[in-house]
C-alpha cells in the first residue's frame, strides 16, 4: 500500500526536487488524480521504497537503506551557496536528493520546519550537515 503526506508549500518557497522522473507508475497515478500540483513525501513499506514528487519531478530511494532525514547548508562566499534535504544511511551515504536549492535563509527555515514532518512520516531520525562555505 503507497501512503502519501502532504507537504506546505509556501508560495515564496524556493527548494525544488531536482528535475527528474523516478517515482513507479502506481505513484503517479495516485498522485495526479489526489494530489496533483501539491507537494508530497510517498512511502510503499511493501515494495521497500520512498520518494518525495512535485508535478512531474519525483525521486525515489530505498526506505530501508535509509537511516536519516538530512538537512545540509553550504553558506554563500564566492558563490551563492546551496541548502538541500535528503535521505542517508547510518554510514553517512546519500541515498538520494530530495529538495535543493540557492542558499536563502527562506529556504533553509522550510527545510527545517519540514525536516521533522518528513522525518516521522519515513519513520527515520534526523541530522543536519554544516558544509562550510562555498569557497
Amino acid at each position: 500500500m503507497i501512503e502519501f503526506k502532504l507537504l506546505p508549500r509556501s508560495v515564496t518557497l524556493e527548494a525544488s526536487i531536482p528535475l527528474k522522473s523516478e517515482a513507479p507508475e502506481a505513484v503517479v497515478a495516485e498522485y495526479e488524480s489526489r494530489y496533483s500540483g501539491k507537494l508530497v513525501v510517498w512511502k510503499d513499506i511493501r515494495l521497500g521504497v520512498c520518494g518525495c514528487v512535485h508535478n512531474n519531478r519525483s525521486v525515489v530511494a530505498n526506505i530501508d537503506a535509509a537511516a536519516f532525514v538530512t538537512v545540509y547548508e553550504m553558506k554563500p562566499a564566492k558563490s551563492s551557496g546551496w541548502v538541500g534535504m535528503g535521505l542517508r544511511t547510518k554510514n553517512g551515504e546519500e541515498l538520494v536528493t530530495l529538495f535543493d536549492s540557492r542558499y536563502s535563509q527562506l529556504s533553509i527555515n522550510w527545510l527545517q520546519r519540514t525536516q521533522p514532518k518528513v522525518a516521522e512520516f519515513l519513520q527515520l531520525d534526523t541530522s543536519f550537515v554544516d558544509l562550510g562555505y562555498d569557497t
